[in-house]
């Protein structure tokens, strides 16, 4: 029986043995590769630029980035901007528009408007009232310098009407 219990505890002993091994060795292995990870993630960041760059993607840092977007909302503003200068204009047309409407019971004026080097804004204006196609010429004066058009007027002939409005000859004469 003494040769039994021993083969029993030797038995014991040889697979705790291999246990032991075994799980010894499976922790070394998972630390080996913790290792080797931890070693990749200090790489990933070149492998991440690399890999997207190679997809045709474009890798910017945060400075970058922050000046793109400072731009943009640059962008934004000034679009927001000239959208409310459209917007007045296009009050400022159906006013026009109106009063048009207004006096449409007179008769419509057709005149050839001669720019000729030299002339100011305000002369342009004076002849057009003179010739009945717009109705104040201080109002128009003030109108085409409010807008910027009176550093944009051409020299030219051009066939005005009084149905225009103050932003149609604006366009016309500046082109």
């Amino acid at each position: 029986m003494r040769t039994v219990v021993m083969s029993f505890s030797i038995g014991i002993l040889v697979s705790t043995s291999i246990l032991a091994g075994a799980y010894y060795s499976t922790d070394r292995e998972l630390s080996q590769e913790q290792s080797t990870s931890n070693h990749e993630l200090e790489l990933s960041e070149e492998k991440a630029t690399e890999y997207l760059t190679e997809r045709g993607f474009m890798v910017i840092d945060s400075n970058e980035y922050d000046e793109l977007k400072e731009e943009i909302e640059q962008q934004q503003a000034l679009l927001e901007e000239q959208q409310e200068v459209i917007n007045q204009n296009s009050s400022e047309e159906e006013l026009d528009t109106q009063t048009e409407k207004d006096n449409d019971q007179e008769q419509t004026a057709i005149y050839t408007l001669e720019i000729t080097d030299g002339m100011s804004s305000r002369d342009i204006a004076l002849e057009l009232e003179e010739a009945n196609v717009i109705s104040d010429a201080s109002e128009f004066s003030q109108y085409l310098g409010e807008n910027d058009y009176s550093r944009s007027i051409q020299i030219g002939s051009y066939v005005l009407t009084s149905e225009m409005s103050y932003h149609q000859i604006a366009i016309t004469i500046a082109n």
